[in-house]
């Protein structure tokens, strides 16, 4: 449970130093995204190196909250919490930046569906 609480907390936290190196102007022109990174390679590889490992920090937990929904594994109190946790996270991090956290979401998303084994599942008969 400590190790789920701690990629939570860790997620988190590179979500929004992702959010926090990627500049976003209003209006947004991909140019000047490009500029800025062209400008600045050490915020673009810090906000790369942030969003990776926070994608696939919350992806880990979004399969998990998937595995508990689909009633592939019993679990304790505890466990059960973790999903709203996230999603409380996700929140927060749409508070600092929209659509930084939206490719963020989505990238966490597909990927921690990818990740789902469904040869675990009773659904998918051999």
């Amino acid at each position: 449970m400590l190790e789920k609480l701690i990629k939570l907390v860790l997620g988190y936290l590179c979500g929004f130093l992702f959010i926090k190196c990627v500049p976003f102007s209003n209006p947004f022109h991909p140019s000047d995204l490009i500029v800025e990174f062209l400008f600045n390679p050490l915020g673009f590889f810090g906000a790369s190196v942030f969003f990776i490992i926070g994608f696939l920090l919350k992806a880990d937990l979004i399969s998990n909250a998937a595995e508990l929904m689909i009633g592939y594994r019993k679990a304790s109190f505890i466990e059960h919490i973790m999903p709203p946790l996230v999603m409380i996270s996700f929140v927060l991090l749409f508070l600092s930046g929209f659509w930084q956290t939206t490719v963020f979401f989505c990238f966490s998303i597909l990927y921690g569906i990818i990740s789902l084994d469904f040869q675990k599942f009773k659904m998918v008969k051999d």
